[in-house]
């Protein structure tokens, strides 16, 4: 019962479930790592723009939480927190606070469960497969002038699975751990004059990096869900005049796991294509991008893409309305994940709500996931 409790268990760590039944096994080669929730943006402003977190507009600087620290600086004294609710339940609080007008930290707390049927027993009871991660996290984001920004999280994270009933409880495996993020930012104008303003950003960051973990210190250790994220971000604002500005940004994003690709092995576990898995975190950061058993062009099928935009109406400097649409790709040998997403925003003195909902053609794990961000950030 455990092995098989434990391939259903890796089978859904990935969050990539293939869709097509026509994929071929030599070509099907999803990568699973654990504590997959790690990876779960739980901010609806960033999850308005189809998850973009390495880059953000000046309305999502929040995106430094979860994603990019870099993202977090600012040329001002910036104080408040922000709370998530996930489909009504308590997601994420974070309170961030300024040291200097360089220097900005931030703490949050955050945590997901999601439930998930995988047995029925003989008297037609549902057993569910009750996953629960969280993590601490204290990140740290350094101006090092207008243009270019530097950030440090780390995190102290927590994973449990369980298998449920109606009236029954049992936990199976448990990790904890500490790993690291680690981003840039730097922003920059095309041209501006009195009435238009053209500028553009480019973000990169590490995130989730950490030695590989076990549950209930089995031998057998994986990786975290390593990410290297590069994106970018043209803004145009509009000014009417000195009360009112029009924003139109498109952002994107690719992602790269940077963990080992699965080899491909014969009968007897030799490898025949590919290398060998078996090595550590740290060696898996240069050597993933040369691993796969399919050479150059499975390398570029593991890379996942972002697009999204948003349109934000300031009044006053004071009040911020804005709408947002983004998209989520995977290629369909990689776990061929594929969703949409839709936001607003508004900020009036200070006060924030921000709102999103994914949806998704296919049997996508959050798939009608709602977000609801709401906080005060002051700026002194």
């Amino acid at each position: 019962m455990k092995k098989v409790f434990v391939a259903i268990l890796s089978f859904y760590l990935s969050f990539a479930v293939a869709q097509n039944s026509d994929i071929q096994s030599t070509h099907y080669n999803v990568i699973t790592t654990a504590v997959p929730l790690l990876d779960l943006v739980t901010m609806a402003g960033v999850n308005g723009v189809g998850d973009i977190g390495v880059v953000a507009t000046d309305n999502n600087y929040s995106a430094g939480l979860v994603s990019n620290p870099a993202l977090l600086s600012s040329d001002k004294l910036r104080f408040g927190f922000l709370a998530t609710v996930k489909n009504q339940t308590p997601s994420m609080l974070s309170v961030i606070v300024p040291l200097s007008r360089k220097l900005q930290m931030a703490y949050l707390v955050n945590r997901n469960t999601f439930s998930l049927i995988f047995d029925v027993d003989s008297l037609g009871i549902d057993k569910h497969l009750q996953l629960k991660d969280s993590y601490h996290s204290l990140r740290a984001a350094y101006a090092i002038n207008d243009k270019w920004s530097l950030g440090l999280g780390m995190k102290y994270y927590k994973s449990e699975s369980a298998t449920v009933t109606d009236n029954s409880y049992y936990r199976d495996l448990a990790a904890h751990g500490l790993c690291f993020d680690l981003g840039m930012n730097y922003r920059n104008t095309i041209f501006k004059n009195n009435t238009v303003d053209i500028n553009y950003g480019i973000g990169a960051s590490i995130t989730n990096f950490g030695a590989k973990v076990s549950y209930n210190e089995s031998p057998n250790k994986d990786f975290l869900p390593t990410d290297l994220n590069i994106g970018g971000i043209v803004s145009c604002q509009k000014i009417f005049d000195n009360d009112m500005k029009l924003d139109l940004s498109v952002l994107y994003q690719a992602d790269k796991l940077l963990v080992p690709t699965n080899p491909e092995r014969d009968s007897f576990g030799n490898i025949t294509a590919g290398k060998d898995n078996n090595r550590s975190a740290f060696n898996a950061l240069f050597t993933s991008f040369a691993d796969a058993p399919d050479g150059a062009k499975e390398e570029f099928r593991e890379i996942a893409h972002h697009i999204g935009t948003e349109v934000a109406l300031h009044i006053k400097e004071k009040i911020s309305l804005s709408l947002k649409a983004g998209a989520f790709f995977e290629n369909k040998y990689k776990g061929d994940r594929h969703y949409q997403t839709v936001g607003l925003g508004a900020e009036v003195y200070g006060f924030k709500v921000d709102l999103s909902h994914v949806f998704s053609p296919t049997n996508f794990l959050l798939n009608n996931t709602n977000h609801l961000t709401v906080g005060y950030v002051m700026n002194i």
